[in-house]
C-alpha cells in the first residue's frame, strides 16, 4: 500500500527516487537491529534483543495509523478514477504475466534477493565462526555497512534511474544489473578474506552495490499496470522477492554448508554462501537483460 500511495503523490520521473527514499527505512531499520540488537544480545541475550528492537515497530504503526493520510488515486497523473471496486486479483494477476518484462524483473529481483538475504543471514555466523570478533563490535560493524552503504545504495539506485531513464527506460534495469554485477568481485572477496578489517570495510561498498534495486523495479512495475493495480503489483513483485529470496535463499546456504561440512569443517558456510551469491547474482544479471528486450512494449501498452 505505501508504494501505491508514493506513486499517487510522485510523478513518473520522479517515482525511482521517491521510492527509494521510503525504501532506504529497510537498511536504517537493520542499522538500528543490528546495533542494538547485537550489543542488547551481547550482554541480556538474543531474547531480550528481540524485544527491544521489534516493540518500538508496534508503536509507529499506530501513529501512523492515526496521522497519515491516504492521497487521491492518480493524484500525480490528473487520471480521474471511478469509485468503482479496484481490479481483481485474477485481472492484476493475468495483466502482469502477460507482460515479459514484468516477468524476467520479478525473477531477477528474487535471484537479487536470494544473494543479498543469504549474506545478510549468514555473514555474522560466517565472521564468528572465524574470527573471535564479539557478537557486538560485529553488529556494529554489519549495521553500519548496512544502514550507511545499503541506504545510500538505495538512493542512487533511486536518482540515477530517474535520471537516466528519462532518455530511455531500460536504465530503470541496467542500473540495478550492473550495480550487481559490480558487487560480485567484492563480496567474493570478502568470503576469502585475510584481513578481517578490510573484509569488514568491503561489506559497506558490497552492500551499496548491491542494494541500488528496489526503487527502480517497484517503479518499473507501477508504469506496467493501471492506478488501482498498483498496490497489488507490488505485493505480487515481494511475494516472488521474498519466496524466492528470503524463503530459498539462506535455507540453500544452510544446506550446502551441512553438506560439505564433513570435508571443508568451518569453512563449508563460506563456500556455501560463495556458490549462492555467484549462481543468484549472475542469473539475476541474465533476467534483468532479458527484462530489457520487452520493456518498451510492455510499457507502451499499460493501461491507465
Amino acid at each position: 500500500p505505501a508504494h501505491s500511495m508514493i506513486s499517487d503523490i510522485f510523478k513518473p520521473e520522479q517515482r525511482a527516487t521517491a521510492l527509494s527514499l521510503y525504501s532506504m527505512g529497510l537498511y536504517v531499520g537493520i542499522l538500528g537491529g543490528f546495533m542494538l540488537g547485537g550489543w542488547v544480545g551481547q550482554y541480556y541475550g538474543w531474547r531480550m534483543a528481540f524485544m527491544v528492537v521489534g516493540l518500538p515497530g508496534v508503536l509507529l504503526a499506530v501513529l501512523v495509523m492515526l496521522t497519515v493520510k491516504e492521497p487521491s488515486r492518480g493524484w500525480s497523473e490528473n487520471i480521474a478514477v471511478s469509485d468503482e471496486p479496484p481490479p481483481p486479483f485474477q485481472e492484476v494477476l493475468n495483466l502482469l504475466w502477460s507482460r515479459k518484462a514484468f516477468r524476467h524483473l520479478a525473477f531477477a529481483c528474487g535471484l537479487q534477493a536470494m544473494a543479498s538475504y543469504s549474506l545478510a543471514s549468514w555473514l555474522p555466523s560466517f565472521f564468528l565462526r572465524s574470527t573471535d570478533i564479539t557478537i557486538g563490535e560485529l553488529g556494529t560493524w554489519l549495521g553500519l555497512a548496512a544502514g550507511i552503504g545499503g541506504g545510500l545504495g538505495t538512493l542512487c539506485g533511486g536518482l540515477l534511474s530517474d535520471r537516466m531513464g528519462q532518455k530511455d527506460p531500460r536504465w530503470y534495469l541496467w542500473i540495478p544489473a550492473i550495480g550487481l554485477l559490480a558487487a560480485l568481485p567484492i563480496t567474493l572477496y570478502i568470503l576469502a578474506f585475510a584481513d578481517l578489517m578490510l573484509a569488514l570495510m568491503l561489506n559497506f561498498a558490497s552492500i551499496f552495490l548491491g542494494s541500488m534495486y528496489l526503487g527502480p523495479v517497484i517503479a518499473t512495475t507501477h508504469s506496467m499496470v493501471g492506478v488501482r493495480m498498483r498496490a497489488l503489483a507490488s505485493a505480487m513483485l515481494f511475494f516472488v522477492l521474498n519466496l524466492v529470496g528470503l524463503g530459498m535463499g539462506p535455507t540453500l546456504v544452510g544446506i550446502l554448508s551441512d553438506a560439505m561440512a564433513g570435508t571443508y569443517g568451518i569453512a563449508s558456510l563460506g563456500y556455501a554462501l560463495l556458490i549462492v551469491a555467484t549462481g543468484a547474482t549472475l542469473l539475476a544479471c541474465t533476467h534483468y537483460l532479458l527484462a530489457t528486450r520487452y520493456l518498451k512494449s510492455d510499457l507502451a501498452n499499460a493501461p491507465a
